[in-house]
């Protein structure tokens, strides 16, 4: 079954990276409260501080479309530290498939 996935990224001072989306293949329906092990968690860069699964927030259910009709959003994750874009696009969008749009300061 594919998801849609949806979380933000802030360090821990407060600001805010960016989001991250996209489409995922589960094998399950996620629930509310549940750990959902993120794309590419084998490969994950340590250093960059994505845990390899986070918790479910909230999910909705959309009208059908050409794309997946669950949308589930997760809770955010907070870095120590802002990466360089370059670092969050290999992460994000190479190893784990995702979408990444920066925001905030860098």
């Amino acid at each position: 079954m594919k998801i849609y996935l949806d979380f933000s990224v802030f360090v821990k001072a407060g600001h805010s990276l960016g989001h991250v989306s996209g489409e995922i293949d589960v094998s399950v329906e996620p629930k509310v409260g549940e750990l959902l092990v993120l794309p590419g968690h084998a490969n994950l860069s340590e250093d960059v501080g994505i845990p390899a699964a986070l918790h479910v927030e909230h999910i909705s259910i959309s009208s059908p479309s050409a794309g997946p009709n669950l949308l589930v959003s997760l809770e955010s994750v907070n870095l120590d530290k802002a990466h360089s874009l370059d670092t969050m696009d290999e992460v994000i969008e190479r190893e784990m498939g995702l979408i990444w749009n920066p925001h905030g300061v860098q």
